[in-house]
């Protein structure tokens, strides 16, 4: 079903079986190459949460580096320069996997140290691998794709100030309403777990800032009179559990 059925079936209490609205988040290119043309050809209407700092700026997003470090690296490597970068012993942090110790800072820790990874190791940056302004321009064309924001840095949340937490969320839902030319009201918690990812202070923002509706990443089917800010969503990828859908 489209977004604008939900809050409806929510708030009347409607029955709620046999549906579902499929969400995509960050904007990689293989939406465009990919997913847009099986969901024009059965006309399933879908949104897509953006960073738009990330598509404006033609940047990947630190994942996706960390992903090209993994690879053209290895582990080890990684796990080792983050213990002398964040001044713990190896022996500590090995065990702890390289994108859980990134998860766990700042943004501009994240950025720093990715980009030090790149320099001391001589490797050049990574070619963009997500949506261009073209694509975005394509893909609000089809009509069954709503446009949602994502923060700009796509951070975890909960990890950072106040002031940072808010400008990521007003700044994505800003930039991301003039490139649209349409004032966004729907929002994705990068990561998304509840109290992990983000908190009540991020709740708190999105109200204040008139975000309608708000999806997380708590795997759950949506409920009668679910909280329209912390929507839950099942993840469907390699890993996904078939039997919670």
């Amino acid at each position: 079903i489209e977004y604008d059925s939900l809050p409806s079936i929510i708030e009347k209490e409607q029955k709620n079986d046999n549906f579902c609205h499929i969400t995509f988040d960050d904007g990689d290119r293989t939406f465009f190459s990919n997913a847009l043309p099986t969901l024009i050809k059965y006309n399933i209407p879908s949104t897509l949460f953006l960073s738009p700092k990330i598509i404006k700026n033609n940047n990947n997003f630190w994942f996706q580096d960390l992903a090209y470090l993994l690879f053209k690296l290895d582990s080890k490597t990684i796990i080792s320069f983050m213990a002398e970068f964040l001044n713990l012993d190896f022996d500590i942090i090995r065990n702890y996997g390289v994108q859980p110790i990134f998860k766990c800072l700042r943004f501009e820790d994240i950025k720093t140290s990715i980009d030090r990874l790149y320099k001391i190791n001589g490797l050049p940056r990574t070619t963009y691998q997500n949506i261009t302004l073209g694509n975005l321009k394509d893909i609000i064309e089809t009509s069954i794709v709503q446009i949602g924001a994502h923060t700009n840095n796509h951070p975890i949340l909960a990890n950072e100030n106040d002031s940072v937490s808010f400008s990521e969320i007003k700044n994505s839902i800003d930039q991301l309403s003039e490139l649209t030319n349409e004032k966004s009201t729907l929002f994705a918690y990068p990561n998304g777990i509840p109290e992990l990812d983000y908190t009540s202070r991020e709740i708190t923002y999105l109200k204040e800032i008139g975000i309608k509706t708000a999806f997380s990443m708590n795997p759950a089917h949506l409920s009668k009179n679910a909280n329209l800010h912390e929507l839950p969503r099942i993840a469907c990828e390699a890993s996904y559990n078939s039997a919670l859908i």
